[in-house]
């Protein structure tokens, strides 16, 4: 478990900021009358969504346990 605390640390402390997460939520919010239950904010969480769209799960989970 101590590498998987590790690995969502880095993945924090290199990811997208605050403010822009914050922008994100704030646009959906004012300007969108049908909201999505979720957004992407940053490259971070985009290549994350594309890494596991195109992986098996399994190869997805490995990944996610080396981060």
């Amino acid at each position: 478990m101590k590498g998987l605390e590790e690995g969502l640390k880095r993945m924090v402390e290199s990811g997208t900021s605050p403010e822009y997460v914050a922008k994100i939520v704030l646009d959906a919010i004012i300007n969108t009358n049908d909201p999505k239950l979720r957004y992407l904010a940053g490259k971070d969480a985009e290549q994350l969504i594309e890494s596991k769209n195109k992986l098996p799960d399994k190869e997805f989970q490995d990944m996610i346990k080396q981060m």
